[in-house]
């Protein structure tokens, strides 16, 4: 279905204007391409956090280690 096709049943279903229809598919647009991008954004947070994460935990079992070793 391309957006033309899909303004028409949008028009015909909610009982709109095909202008109207069009600008609630365009808003609709704008707004998945927000959601994604601040997706995006949670997830590179994510993947930073874990990184961190691992880093401390690797740290953590070297400091672990060395005590061993002089016990």
């Amino acid at each position: 279905m391309n957006k033309s096709q899909l303004v028409d049943v949008v028009a015909k279903n909610a009982g709109l204007k095909k202008k109207e229809a069009e600008a609630v598919q365009e808003e609709l647009m704008e707004t998945i391409k927000k959601l994604e991008k601040h997706n995006e954004e949670l997830e590179k947070e994510k993947l930073a956090k874990e990184e961190e994460a691992r880093k401390y935990s690797e740290e953590s079992q070297e400091y672990i280690a060395k005590e061993k070793e002089y016990s």
